[in-house]
């Protein structure tokens, strides 16, 4: 191989690689990452799942919110804390194929959160979020499998937990 068409393919790799790391560090907003817009959500519901021991037995708890609309405080709240943080795309969503299934694997604690967004009558007008680890699973209408984010605030886990376990029915 001559030594320019070295240097040309190295070069090409060199901006093929920043490219995806530049794709990889940029920050969503929350609408873009639910493809919707936040004003026109009309309902939430939420759950959080804890599981874990205590005093050597296990345990688990959870604690909902149902049917919450922009006239309750706790609709605000929640989308007050998606909307505190920006979130990156996981390299799994350039894969060609659809991801159906997500694991948290290690980063798994025992905490996760479910959302369930709705902007219309219909199942093309609605999101689900489920929070666990370090990543947020996205189903949203028109897009098999799952898009996978993470979050630039480390601690929205915790918050989400917090928030729907202080303001959820214990279940």
């Amino acid at each position: 191989m001559r030594r320019g068409t070295k240097k040309c393919i190295l070069l090409l790799l060199a901006i093929l690689l920043l490219c995806l790391l530049a794709w990889r560090l940029t920050p969503h907003t929350f609408e873009e990452m639910t493809a919707s817009d936040r004003d026109e959500i009309t309902s939430l519901a939420g759950v959080v799942s804890l599981n874990g021991v205590r005093d050597g037995r296990a345990y688990t708890e959870s604690y909902a919110l149902q049917n919450v609309t922009p006239e309750d405080t706790a609709f605000e709240g929640v989308l007050m804390l998606l909307n505190s943080t920006r979130y990156r795309e996981d390299f799994r969503n350039l894969l060609p194929w659809p991801i159906e299934a997500v694991s948290a694997g290690r980063a798994y604690d025992g905490r996760g959160v479910s959302l369930m967004l709705v902007w219309g009558p219909s199942e093309d007008e609605c999101c689900s979020l489920s929070l666990s680890g370090r990543q947020i699973v996205v189903s949203r209408p028109h897009h098999d499998g799952f898009l996978i984010y993470h979050p630039t605030d480390p601690k929205l886990l915790n918050w989400l937990a917090i928030y729907l376990a202080n303001n959820g029915e214990k279940g």
